[in-house]
């Protein structure tokens, strides 16, 4: 009301917006929750489809997904809120923020611990920052529940879910604790492990070794970049990108200082789609001078997952290059189905799927045959 202008309200989903905040009712006051938030004397108008409100100063409120942030790109928004940010699109905040800083804006994140992702980056980052107001507050400091309703809580998420993944829930959810692993990951305890051990740190390309990549390809394109040293597997570099095409995924590969000896690749490489016009993408690549060695079709994901948990324990990630990779392993899950009280068989496909898809592939490929005494010659030469 003090300054009129635009804002939006986001959770991770569109769709999870419209149940969570727009159609939902507030069990302590048997209301809508927006009825709660802003005075029916503020509103001019409401449009349903768009949840949109307009105040009767000409301010505006927008509740959207961060999912669908890009659809919205081109507005001017003077205040932002991510809701349950850990679980949001980081790309939303990487896009939205010149056009608060342009429009002298704000921006509230807030959220539950989803292990060591975004959120627990930019809280580690901007907890010392006097430009930015942070803070972590534990269902200790909070006071919201008891210690013997804290007490249960524990107990219940055990009795579900074991003593280890019941205990790192309950120090996630209520303690904020950013070390544990989200329910589900597959490889959270494993990336935990690593950094207890070390193992992500600053890794550096080593001219002495040849360089292979494993790919992930579709409409998010993501690219593993690693070496074989030894019995260590040292993941140097990670490429991530959206609705580009081939050439400039192979150009991105070319213009690394690297020298390539495998090019690793999904069975459905041969599949046609917008990759290429009409072309298989094996021809595209092949003419682009790029390569491909395609792995044989998988018959089962779950393998997979459980070739990435074989290898991982000696696998050393690059902290700074290998960050969103990193990151994605973490967050890579099943869903826990509260009605039959199992997790669910597949995997959640979401915006980490990708990466952890371009590690299976690597785990699947045999990665200890590709070894050859003799450092290949280069194949690309970038002037």
């Amino acid at each position: 009301m003090n300054r009129v202008g635009g804002y939006w309200f986001m959770l991770p989903l569109q769709n999870q917006t419209r149940r969570a905040i727009w159609s939902q009712v507030d069990p302590h006051t048997g209301r809508n929750r927006l009825e709660d938030a802003i005075p029916a004397e503020l509103i001019q108008d409401r449009l349903e489809n768009e949840m949109f409100i307009r105040l009767v100063n000409g301010s505006t409120i927008q509740f959207i997904g961060s999912d669908a942030w890009s659809n919205l790109v081109g507005s001017s928004p003077c205040g932002l809120v991510w809701s349950e940010w850990a679980t949001s699109d980081p790309n939303s905040w990487v896009y939205l923020q010149p056009i608060l800083t342009e429009n002298n804006g704000w921006a509230l994140f807030e959220g539950t611990p989803e292990g060591h992702n975004h959120m627990a980056e930019m809280y580690e980052k901007r907890k010392d920052d006097p430009e930015w107001f942070c803070e972590l507050l534990t269902a200790h400091d909070t006071k919201h529940l008891t210690d013997e309703q804290l007490a249960e809580a524990k107990k219940e998420l055990i009795d579900v879910y074991g003593e280890d993944v019941g205990s790192g829930y309950f120090n996630c959810q209520y303690m904020c604790s950013f070390t544990s692993a989200l329910v589900g990951s597959y490889y959270g305890t494993e990336i935990e492990r690593l950094y207890a051990n070390g193992q992500i740190t600053d890794v550096a390309y080593d001219p002495k070794f040849a360089v292979h990549t494993s790919w992930d390809i579709g409409g998010t394109t993501a690219i593993i970049f690693f070496q074989l040293i030894g019995p260590k597997i040292h993941i140097i570099d990670y490429l991530e990108s959206t609705q580009m095409a081939a050439d400039y995924y192979v150009r991105m590969v070319q213009l690394k200082p690297y020298t390539y000896q495998h090019h690793l690749f999904p069975a459905d490489l041969e599949e046609q789609d917008d990759w290429s016009n009409p072309r298989s993408r094996i021809i595209t690549l092949k003419e682009l001078g790029l390569k491909a060695r395609v792995l044989p079709k998988q018959k089962s994901i779950n393998d997979g997952i459980n070739a990435v948990i074989q290898i991982l324990p000696s696998c050393w990630f690059d902290q700074t290059k290998c960050k969103r990779l990193i990151n994605a392993l973490q967050q890579y899950h099943r869903r826990y189905d509260e009605k039959r009280q199992v997790f669910e068989e597949k995997a959640y496909h979401d915006m980490h799927s990708h990466a952890a898809d371009a590690m299976r592939y690597l785990a699947v490929s045999g990665v200890r045959n590709m070894v050859k005494k003799d450092l290949p010659k280069p194949r690309y030469a970038i002037v």
